[in-house]
């Protein structure tokens, strides 16, 4: 487990790193926003974990058989 991103903002503590950003627009496009946001801080883990992606809803880790659709 890594060490706690500035100003107790949340994250995923198991995850290799955590993005700590500001937002700076939004855009509905069908029933999802997508988000642009400017990264502020990056908090390295000190395990190294597999990528982890949120899609439809769920979280996905991305390995060598990952199959989003």
């Amino acid at each position: 487990m890594g060490q706690a991103p500035p100003r107790g903002d949340r994250y995923l503590p198991d995850a290799a790193s955590a993005l700590r950003c500001r937002p700076l627009s939004t855009t509905p496009i069908g029933g999802s926003t997508v988000v642009v946001a400017e990264v502020l801080d990056i908090v390295v883990g000190l395990d190294r974990g597999e990528p982890l992606v949120y899609h439809n809803r769920e979280f996905h880790s991305l390995t060598d058989r990952s199959r989003l659709s």
